[in-house]
């Protein structure tokens, strides 16, 4: 029998999100006897403690890029700015350095880029050494001077396969010849609403007969929180019982503070009372497991929308806007519903039909997570990406 595959794992997810925790699920259900994992990633975050629990070994490179850009002053200016820029180029330049060497010395088959932020080191490090490289897109890339950059690396010899989590994000490489859509997978073992305890309802003392309809995930703007609160303002005028729980905080790094804005955006409306704000929390499932819907009102597409098949694996319907990622998870009115961007009328219309028999809500939850058994069991996806990595590494088992 051949040795595993000696895979390097980069990515500059620390504290989870959507391309952390799919990285980690995915190293939890590989076949070790097929492939040998290190992750490489730029702190020790809320991840590395998670790969520690599966015995995965993993190696802090601090100038690997964790955010786009960092503003390395405490006030901000054009020189500034200028000057971080360089700082960061410096940084990507030593992390580039450091991954050559740490390749040579390890002698890895492969080089596997977990998201958008190591391609680039990933991929040339992947040319210089002769070692294969797999980008695995996780985003749907809007900007011109990105999608062009990220696509000129997809071209280079070494990256022998590109990974897309939808057909949404695959746009761009599908010219390629080089791409593969493989979804997100959930741990149906975690994600699983007979073995988690709700914790949402006794810490904001309700009841069982109290309707919660939930949102989890950044807040950034594009996400729709303001459409979501837009929504809440049309629903409790018809049903003062509903309370919509955000589950989520602003980026790090993020230099505006949109949480504070919605929180005043709901006082405005007048429901600052059915609107709360929880923060971040590192296991959502208890709050999952108390939410009688999710909603995501997303504006601009999901590049996939991982807390869909979260929420649907726990038996929770979803409330999605019909494009990107959502549309290819979700049939609607089957086992979750999807309704236009950017139309609190029509997400307020869903909600209110949804919530208005509790009996059919549940059924719809009933085949959300038969769907999600059946297409997105992050075992069946470990394996599909195992067979991935045996394809651009040439070995086959």
């Amino acid at each position: 029998m051949e040795s595993p595959v000696k895979v390097l794992f980069l990515t500059s997810c620390v504290r989870g999100g959507g391309p952390g925790w799919s990285l980690f699920y995915l190293l939890k259900y590989l076949d070790r006897s097929a492939v040998d994992p290190t992750v490489v990633l730029p702190a020790a975050g809320v991840l590395a403690g998670r790969l520690e629990s599966i015995q995965v070994r993993y190696r802090i490179c601090p100038q690997l890029p964790e955010r786009l850009y960092t503003l390395r002053f405490a006030r901000a200016g054009r020189v500034r700015y200028l000057l971080s820029a360089l700082w960061n180029f410096v940084d990507g330049c030593r992390a580039f350095v450091a991954l050559v060497r740490f390749i040579r010395a390890e002698k890895f088959h492969l080089i596997y880029c977990n998201n958008m932020l190591v391609k680039a080191i990933g991929a040339f490090a992947g040319q210089v050494t002769g070692t294969p490289v797999i980008l695995h897109c996780r985003n749907i890339h809007d900007s011109f001077l990105r999608r062009t950059l990220l696509v000129q690396i997809a071209r280079l010899p070494a990256v022998r396969r590109v990974v897309c989590i939808s057909q949404a994000a695959e746009g761009p490489y599908r010219f390629s010849g080089k791409t593969t859509v493989v979804p997100n997978g959930v741990d149906l073992s975690e994600y699983h609403p007979e073995r988690v305890t709700g914790r949402l309802r006794a810490e904001l003392g309700l009841g069982e007969e109290d309707i919660i309809v939930g949102y989890l995930g950044r807040i950034v703007p594009w996400k729709g929180l303001d459409v979501l609160i837009d929504a809440a303002r049309i629903v409790l005028q018809q049903r003062r019982g509903v309370q919509f729980c955000i589950v989520g905080e602003n980026p790090v790094g993020a230099t505006r503070d949109l949480g504070a804005e919605y929180r005043q955006r709901a006082v405005g409306h007048g429901i600052s009372d059915h609107v709360h704000f929880l923060g971040f929390r590192e296991d959502v499932r208890p709050y999952l497991r108390d939410f009688n819907l999710l909603a995501l009102p997303s504006k601009e597409p999901e590049p996939f929308g991982r807390v869909n098949i979260e929420a649907m694996a726990m038996g929770v319907p979803v409330i999605a806007t019909a494009h990107g990622g959502p549309a290819e998870i979700i049939e609607d009115g089957v086992d979750s519903f999807l309704v236009p961007p950017k139309d609190p009328e029509a997400l307020a219309r869903k909600i209110l039909w949804l919530i208005s028999d509790l009996e059919a809500c549940r059924a719809f939850g009933a085949r959300a997570r038969k769907k999600v058994c059946e297409r997105f069991d992050a075992a069946k996806v470990a394996g599909r990406i195992e067979g991935v990595i045996g394809e651009a590494t040439e070995r086959r088992r």
